[in-house]
């Protein structure tokens, strides 16, 4: 078809533009041109490249072509400002051509003049809740790129919501068309819905397959420079003998995180000159980057999903994915970057970094080929989005939203808000906590109490604090203080760093990376938050770490990377053009690892027990996803430290494939491990949540959660128990997985499982113990609570309790982490711990113990008065304060008292008052149940108190010694002794 036969659909110039530019029109504009010119609603899937920004934009430009007004008609939203900018700058030149002028808004770029605007879902916040809301009263089209990152994530939630808002000020809905490369079968539906009334699906399915390219480097963990070796040698691979005629070079290398991208920077930088995007580097520096590249002067851009999305980059000749992208969308995503010319096919290079890595990429490169679609897990119901927009339609002019039903009401109206009773949720809560104020049936924003949220500490003055929460008010996206990079001679801004980096890692003179530079320290302005530096030529430097969150392997993925039939046809499509020399004997090697571990799967569920001088590991093999996996593993860590004790908690490695527990010291046997397992019960949620706070991942992203409310919404009460709450309902988004993980845990409980050898499936075990331990992969976790726990305390004016901390800090489900910090802060003479007689707050253990038996039973209890804790350096008394070392001390029943005469005189009394009565009891019963001669089985009871408690009081619940009232059942709720009794 010609463009000749669309023209009823195009304006007289909008043609001839076309005609100028295109030969003809493409599959995806034939088909969606004519439904859009007709005004319908409309979803346009097609792969990259296809034309779909063209075939949603050329029948509304026409359409704006005979308009004689200059109002904004039309807005383009994209989820990425690299891909508003693209989109911008393709619209303008097509709008220069035709006479419709584009206009931006972001926050870094605006221009307001224009029948187009393209913006952020953030910046369309601000305009509709802001004083500008009128730039959009003539809107008839709303064009959403990207759109099924709406249903997946908060800030997709948040813009549904913001557009319900557009809606209710248009007093209409106009004409909707989203665009998307990818859609999964599974959530079409609820994207259509999304859509509006008979909404029109179109989509075009390239018969084109990608060809890849497969390598590994898995000695990459010791041998830093294997890895740009292996990269420059994909990169610059003469593809002629494979039907090709170009090298990828120039071209794009993709990692998972920030942190990775800038290595890769680092170890790169002996072989070409490379740029580095990511969402840390700032404006300037990405766009400079992208422009050289396209202009031939780089040699490759290294960037994270940040360049992932929609920008088109013309001189890239191919695409490197170094580790897997964790889902087959990723992969199809960056693969679309490069190539973009009529009947060149992407070529992707797939660099693996271990055994695990290799079977997920090439489930990834399989699940592409065969076009087997895999969702995400919907961020329907999102908390943050809800409590966000209602806070922000409160404080906006908006005449038309004055009562609580008609907040609600245009909330619920998104469809991506499944639970509407939940909006109502939501909104009592922020009252409760009077940051929603109501009054004669209006509601109100407290704004300084909002603004107090982001308060950093008592003597940072107001316009710090107000301007802070005001960039951060139209946006779920968390708000993360951080270090802004400055060039000192420049006065230019090249990115950001962690408060988390900063205090553990930079000092002045010091060197690190960021956005491929090599920088050296000259000043630090903590109050400012801003790091002066100058660039330098040395390479010794530090790699800078930040947060993200983490990549969740769906079951699916799990699922086929056991299933030898899937992996073998994969591996010999005709696609995969390349693969590196020893790749097939490796690979046939895995694959009867693979079949071991299938095999195995028929009968039950495959174990292996790791034993070197290191460490003594199992690992559980199974496909239940990555969430089932990690449920399971947080179970029996609990069930360990509950039977063994605290100090028994094992590491936790986690694939998509397995669990494994790993010990370096208080190795327990396999006896041990059959003996745990048979306490697994039909509900093991409690043990599941007795952990979640020493592994962190639950928990971080709870705090994601309130952080995308505001600073501290963690210190809002009521909204944060509903918060935990709905974290629980969701599943904890897909991090744990309680159906697949119970599934598994009942087939251990029922002995389930056998026993392989390990040397039958070392390849993948190898792989495994590559990947970074749960508890490893939080240090950077660790060190925020420790830096956040020392700003707390600098902000009080008295000292503090620990659950006055952990409500202050966020960090309620880390109790014993909390305890852990706060043992290492004072031992580094940053913090001091006293003791207050005030209240029943001060864990200890009774400890009993029954004569000739040689077993013992200890109960956490409290004791009357509190532990403290403030920061060094104020000078506040508190009424009888005693400072507190932390030494294990004891009370013995014998009155034996070894503690600081203020606590001895507060507790001493009372305990050998309670420990008379408890040992009668005990005398009692013992008689009575087992005849025992209480002359020979005399107990003996003592308290032992240490500072800070052991780990194991964090898991129990605490008892008055007034509150034991029957010491021998308790001891018997103690199997192994009752049983050592008996």
């Amino acid at each position: 078809m010609s463009w000749e036969d669309l023209s009823a659909y195009l304006d007289p110039q909008v043609l001839k533009y076309v005609k100028d530019r295109w030969k003809s029109p493409t599959e995806i504009q034939v088909k969606a041109i004519p439904p859009v010119y007709e005004g319908k609603n409309v979803v346009i899937s097609a792969p990259t490249g296809s034309g779909k920004t063209e075939a949603a934009m050329l029948p509304i430009i026409s359409k704006l072509r005979t308009s004689n007004n200059s109002l904004v008609k039309a807005v383009y939203i994209a989820p990425l400002r690299a891909l508003v900018n693209n989109i911008y700058e393709r619209l303008t030149r097509m709008g220069v051509s035709v006479g419709v002028p584009i206009g931006i808004k972001t926050g870094e770029k605006k221009k307001l003049r224009g029948r187009i605007i393209v913006t952020t879902p953030e910046s369309l916040a601000s305009t509709i809740f802001g004083k500008r809301k009128d730039l959009f009263m003539n809107v008839e089209y709303v064009i959403i790129d990207e759109i099924h990152n709406l249903i997946y994530n908060d800030r997709g939630i948040y813009l549904s919501i913001v557009l319900e808002f557009l809606y209710e000020l248009l007093g209409k809905r106009p004409q909707i068309i989203g665009l998307s490369a990818t859609i999964p079968d599974k959530d079409k539906e609820l994207i259509l819905r999304f859509v509006g009334e008979d909404p029109v699906f179109i989509s075009v399915k390239s018969s084109k397959k990608p060809r890849f390219l497969l390598s590994e480097c898995f000695e990459s963990s010791f041998n830093e420079k294997a890895l740009p070796e292996k990269i420059m040698k994909i990169a610059n691979l003469d593809l002629s003998q494979y039907g090709w005629h170009e090298k990828l070079q120039p071209t794009l290398i993709f990692g998972n995180s920030r942190r990775f991208v800038e290595y890769l920077a680092n170890l790169l930088e002996e072989y070409g000159k490379f740029g580095v995007v990511h969402s840390d580097v700032k404006k300037r520096y990405r766009e400079s980057y992208i422009t050289k590249f396209e202009d031939f002067e780089l040699s490759g851009l290294i960037a994270t999903s940040a360049l992932g999305e929609g920008v088109d980059l013309s001189a890239a000749n191919g695409v490197i994915q170094v580790s897997s992208p964790g889902h087959p969308v990723f992969l199809q995503q960056r693969i679309g970057r490069a190539r973009h010319k009529p009947g060149r096919l992407p070529v992707a290079g797939i660099i693996s970094l271990s055994s695990i890595d290799f079977l997920e990429n090439l489930v990834l490169i399989g699940l592409t080929l065969e076009d087997i679609s895999i969702g995400f897990i919907p961020a329907v119901d999102s908390f943050s989005a809800i409590a966000k927009t209602i806070a922000n339609a409160v404080s906006s002019t908006i005449s038309k939203i004055s009562t609580e039903d008609e907040l609600q009401e245009v909330i619920s109206r998104s469809p991506l808000i499944i639970n509407k009773e939940f909006v109502s949720e939501i909104l009592e809560a922020l009252k409760e906590d009077r940051i929603i104020i109501a009054k004669n049936g209006k509601l109100s924003l407290a704004q300084r109490k909002w603004y107090n949220l982001y308060k950093r500490g008592k003597d940072e003055p107001p316009t710090s604090y107000i301007s802070k929460a005001m960039r951060h008010f139209y946006t779920v996206i968390p708000y993360l203080s951080k270090y802004e990079v400055v060039i000192a001679d420049k006065r230019v801004k090249i990115g950001n760093l962690t408060p988390e980096f900063v205090s553990v890692r930079i000092r002045p003179l010091m060197t690190f990376q960021l956005a491929g530079k090599n920088l050296r320290v000259i000043r630090i302005d903590n109050y400012n938050l801003k790091i002066f530096v100058e660039e330098i030529k040395s390479k010794e430097k530090v790699i800078p770490f930040w947060f993200s969150p983490p990549i969740i392997r769906t079951k699916e993925i799990s699922t086929r990377m056991l299933d030898p039939e899937f992996l073998q046809r994969t591996y010999n499509r005709k696609e995969i053009i390349y693969k590196e020399e020893g790749l097939d004997s490796f690979f046939e090697s895995l694959l009867q690892e693979v079949k071991i571990i299938n095999g195995t799967l028929k009968e039950g569920i495959p174990l292996v027990v790791s034993d070197t001088d290191e460490s003594w590991a199992i690992t559980v093999f199974g496909a239940f996803g990555e969430g089932g996996m990690r449920y399971a593993a947080y179970a029996l860590s609990s069930l360990f430290t509950s039977r063994y004790g605290p100090w028994t908690q094992p590491d936790i490695i986690i694939s998509p494939i397995s669990f494994t527990l790993k010990w370096k010291e208080n190795r327990p046997t396999l006896k041990e491990f059959r003996e745990v397992i048979s306490h697994i019960r039909d509900d093991n949620e409690e043990f599941v949540e007795n952990v979640i706070g020493d592994y962190g991942r639950v928990e971080a992203t709870l705090r994601q959660i309130m952080d995308g409310i505001a600073r501290a919404a963690y210190r809002l009460e009521n909204l944060y128990k509903l918060s935990w709450d709905w974290l629980k309902k969701r599943n904890y988004l897909g991090i744990l997985d309680k159906e697949e993980g119970e599934k598994l845990l009942k087939k251990l409980r029922d002995q389930k499982f056998i026993v392989i050898d390990a040397d039958r499936v070392n390849g993948i075990l190898q792989g495994i113990f590559v990947i970074p331990e749960e508890k490893m992969g939080y240090k950077a976790y660790r060190e925020a609570l420790k830096r956040k726990i020392l700003e707390t305390l600098r902000e009080q004016e008295h000292p503090i309790d620990l659950e006055q901390l952990a409500t202050l800090t966020g960090y309620r489900k880390s109790m014993r982490v909390l305890y852990e910090i706060l043992y290492d802060l004072y031992n580094e003479n940053k913090i001091s711990m006293i003791y207050s007689k005030e209240g029943w707050n001060f864990p200890a253990k009774l400890q009993i113990i029954i004569r000739n038996y040689g077993k013992t039973c200890q109960i956490p209890v409290n004791l009357p008065g509190k532990i403290l804790f403030e920061a060094k350096q104020h000078d506040v008394k508190i009424d009888y304060p005693v400072e507190i070392e932390p030494d294990s001390l004891e009370i013995l029943i014998n009155a034996e008292v070894d503690l600081a005469s203020q606590i001895e005189e507060n507790i001493s009394k009372h305990f050998e008052r309670e420990a008379q009565r408890i040992k009668k009891s005990l005398i009692q019963e013992m008689v009575k149940d087992l005849g025992l001669d209480p002359t020979e089985n005399e107990p003996k009871i003592k308290l032992i108190i240490e500072v800070p408690p052991p780990k194991a009081l964090m898991q129990k619940t605490f008892l008055k010694l007034s509150q034991i009232s029957d010491p021998w059942n308790i001891i018997k709720r103690y199997e192994w002794l009752s049983d050592s009794l008996r």
